[in-house]
């Protein structure tokens, strides 16, 4: 099973990825008071933030973007993980 839109996925992630250590870079530097640096910026985002954007990019391009979600495997249990974990959420919340 591989991706039929590979190319387009990491072509995706990888300007996502840069939108959002940008915005982290600025809100940094706001609660600095300075520029903080992309290399400081981008390392924190790392360490806080990009295993959980990571799963919900994917789920988002699959789900959502790709041109082939509806015919693809990957997609479809990406889609329902989300599912899955949503569900999980709402029963954790109102138990």
């Amino acid at each position: 099973m591989h991706c039929k839109a590979f190319p387009e996925l990491m072509a995706w992630q990888i300007q996502i990825l840069k939108d959002a250590i940008d915005e982290d870079k600025w809100l940094l530097s706001e609660r600095a008071g300075r520029d903080v640096g992309l290399p400081f910026a981008t390392a924190d985002f790392e360490r806080r933030h990009l295993r959980t954007c990571a799963i919900s990019w994917r789920i988002m391009y699959c789900g959502s973007i790709c041109d082939h979600r509806d015919g693809c495997d990957i997609g479809k249990r990406m889609v329902a993980r989300d599912k899955a974990r949503q569900e999980e959420t709402t029963e954790s919340t109102t138990a």
